[in-house]
C-alpha cells in the first residue's frame, strides 16, 4: 500500500451550460465527481472511459479528455483514507447521459447552487473553486 494514499480513483468533469455533472451511488449521501477506481493494468484515461460507459452510457475516446490535475484527497466515503484523483475534463462524448450501473442520481451544480447538497470536499474544495476560477462553470 502506498504511504500517500490508498485508492488510486481517475475522475472526470462533465460541464453542460457552465453546469458540472456530479453523480451519487445507491446507499450513498454524497455526490461525487463522475470516475472510479483504476484496475491494475489500466492507465486513467482507460478507466475514465471504461467508468462513463458504465455509469452513464456515454463513449468518449482518451483524445476527448484534457488533463485538469492530480490530486490526494481525504476519502469522502471511508475515514482515515486518501485517494489520489487523476482528473480531466471531458471535452466530448457521444450519447445523450443516462443513469445506469450504481448510480442513484445525478446533479448539475455551478458555484451558486453547490451549497444545497452534500457534495464530496474534493469536489467543494478543489474542483468548482478551479473551473469557476477558469470561466467553465457559473
Amino acid at each position: 500500500m502506498n504511504k500517500d494514499f490508498e485508492i488510486h480513483k481517475a475522475a472526470g468533469l462533465i460541464i453542460v451550460d457552465k453546469k458540472l455533472l456530479l453523480e451519487k451511488s445507491g446507499g450513498q449521501d454524497i455526490y461525487v465527481v463522475p470516475g472510479g477506481r483504476i484496475e491494475e493494468g489500466e492507465i486513467s484515461q482507460e478507466t475514465l472511459v471504461r467508468e462513463l460507459f458504465e455509469e452513464f452510457k456515454i463513449t468518449a475516446n482518451q483524445s476527448d479528455f484534457e488533463f485538469f490535475g492530480s490530486y490526494i484527497v481525504k476519502n469522502a466515503k471511508i475515514e482515515g483514507s486518501k485517494v489520489k484523483m487523476e482528473t480531466f475534463l471531458v471535452k466530448k462524448w457521444v450519447g445523450d447521459i443516462q443513469i445506469d450501473n450504481e448510480i442513484e442520481s445525478i446533479a448539475w451544480v455551478d458555484s451558486s447552487n453547490s451549497q444545497n447538497l452534500k457534495i464530496s470536499p474534493f469536489a467543494v474544495d478543489i474542483v468548482i473553486p478551479l473551473l469557476n476560477k477558469k470561466d467553465l462553470i457559473n
